[in-house]
């Protein structure tokens, strides 16, 4: 089974509950060549040219973990999938692993209240009446919003 490589990559630090600072990048696909390239484009809805002008992997990789520090990664699938991309990544950068903790919304939203228990984000996000984000940073943002409904949830 072949994990599809990043080309995108957002983070959002939320420092006291408040936004406090933004990470986006575009990542060139390091292997599966042009047609790989022109996949990435059209998924990520730019021209062809943002992603072959991106960084490398590792150059990127090394500003996000340098952004993110040692902060706790939130995702949905932040032990499945995203565990997957990020881990990869890292090691075509050099790390030998994640140096930061993961914490999964799926997971948290399904301790918050059964009728939670989902497999997928969007069927969470649909419950929840959350949008999804268009791009990597929208989708931070939506982790953001996702992570303050369940905090709040029943309060």
């Amino acid at each position: 089974v072949s994990v599809k490589p990043i080309y995108q990559i957002a983070a959002i630090k939320v420092e006291n509950g408040a936004v406090a600072s933004k990470f986006q990048s575009f990542i060139r696909p390091w292997e599966g060549g042009e047609a790989c390239r022109k996949s990435a484009a059209k998924e990520a809805g730019v021209p062809l040219s943002i992603i072959e002008g991106a960084e490398d992997v590792d150059q990127v990789m090394g500003k996000f973990f340098d952004f993110v520090g040692s902060a706790v990664l939130v995702s949905t699938g932040a032990l499945g999938e995203q565990a997957k991309l990020l881990c990869r990544a890292a090691r075509y950068s050099g790390m030998k692993s994640l140096p930061n903790e993961l914490y999964d919304l799926l997971d948290f939203a399904g301790e918050i209240d059964s009728k939670f228990d989902f497999k997928s984000r969007t069927e969470l996000l649909e419950m929840l009446s959350i949008a999804e984000g268009a791009d990597a940073l929208g989708k931070s943002n939506t982790n953001v919003v996702l992570y303050n409904a369940l905090t709040n949830y029943g309060a």
